[in-house]
């Protein structure tokens, strides 16, 4: 993956999705690897390894809050457009997969998401790079949820 330029868009696409394929779900030993190669990450090393992250699973930020704050703060010093790209693929993660529910109720999804970002607010402190990830993931599991709530008052009008 280090081999091919960035640049190359649907190479580093299907290499992602081929690593998430063959590892996911990501146990200790995959984290222990990408936090081996956090440690001494370039920035396009950075970049390569929040592609993989795009596709970790909507747990994964919940799961492995640790590494999602270390990686965060790795990418911090190279500025706030770098740090935006790397909180939206993590986002993309947690909010990836099945949504279903009945309508004008809200889905168990949501109400994790709002659950489990909650939790983390409450226990990472408020400059971390982190914060903004948990926060956005609260907020839209927040705007879903009143929704469907939403939804359910004009069926039941």
């Amino acid at each position: 993956m280090k081999s091919r330029p960035l640049d190359n868009y649907r190479f580093h696409h299907l290499a992602a999705e081929l690593f998430a394929t063959m590892f996911y779900p990501f146990d200790d030993e995959i984290i222990k690897f990408l936090q081996e190669w956090l440690n001494i990450a370039t920035l396009n090393d950075i970049r390569i390894i929040s592609g993989i992250l795009k596709k970790a699973g909507s747990d994964f930020v919940f799961t492995q809050r640790s590494f999602v704050a270390g990686f965060l703060e790795k990418v911090k010093p190279y500025g706030k457009k770098q740090l935006d790209s790397n909180i939206s693929d993590l986002y993309g993660a947690a909010i990836s997969g099945s949504w279903s529910g009945t309508l004008g109720e809200p889905s168990e999804k949501h109400l994790r998401l709002k659950r489990e970002s909650e939790k983390a607010l409450h226990e990472i402190q408020r400059f971390s790079a982190a914060y903004r990830l948990y926060e956005d993931i609260y907020k839209d599991a927040e705007e879903e949820i009143k929704r469907s709530l939403q939804e359910r008052e004009k069926l039941d009008n």
